[in-house]
């Protein structure tokens, strides 16, 4: 009787299954990729492509920040490294007055309202999300401003960014970095079975 049982409940899930497909209702749909999680937190290649865009745009008081030939990716790594590390405290956070200045600034750089408008879309899907990168990224440049000293980064920026690399070091290896990768490439065979 519990295989009639098990055989029927299984008819009915395939045909539940089926009537969902044959409606429309299930798909598999991509959204993103994960290429590296950071701590807790993942990057995507939305995030990547974002970084991209977004750091050729918003001027950042962190000469690694702002670096238009530097690694997007080491950038995405540090920040969310530093924001880990800045925590909730309330030294590093950026007033609303002063979030809105950096999001004017970034507004300034497109021609129009559209192109700004477009790029919001595009990549976070609103200004509330816009809102919240720009306040993420000024987190991590005031917890690095603040350990690293704001004074010797106007005096000397090679020097402040040598000194950058060196105190980075260290806390890039306590924070476990993942790299997924993306999945277009194949998974390597498991063990034993290389060779077919």
């Amino acid at each position: 009787m519990q295989g009639a049982a098990q055989a029927s409940l299984t008819l009915g899930l395939t045909l539940a299954a089926s009537g969902l497909a044959a409606s429309g209702l299930a798909r598999a749909e991509v959204v993103d990729r994960v290429i590296e999680v950071v701590g807790d937190r993942a990057i995507t290649e939305t995030d990547l492509g974002f970084e991209i865009q977004l750091s050729a745009r918003d001027v950042s008081p962190l000469p690694p920040f702002e670096d238009p030939g530097g690694d997007p990716m080491t950038r995405l790594e540090d920040a969310r490294i530093l924001r880990l590390l800045a925590g909730d405290v309330a030294t590093f956070q950026p007033s609303a007055a002063e979030v809105d200045a950096r999001l004017a600034a970034l507004r300034a750089t497109f021609p129009d309202e559209q192109g700004y408008e477009d790029f919001v879309l595009r990549w976070v899907d609103d200004e509330a999300g816009l809102r919240e990168q720009i306040y993420g990224r000024m987190v991590a440049e005031r917890y690095a401003l603040r350990a690293l000293g704001a004074v010797e980064l106007l005096e000397n920026p090679e020097a402040w960014t040598a000194r950058y690399e060196a105190w980075m070091t260290p806390r890039r290896a306590a924070v476990p970095v993942r790299v997924v990768g993306l999945p277009d490439a194949p998974p390597p065979p498991p063990k034993g079975l290389e060779s077919l």
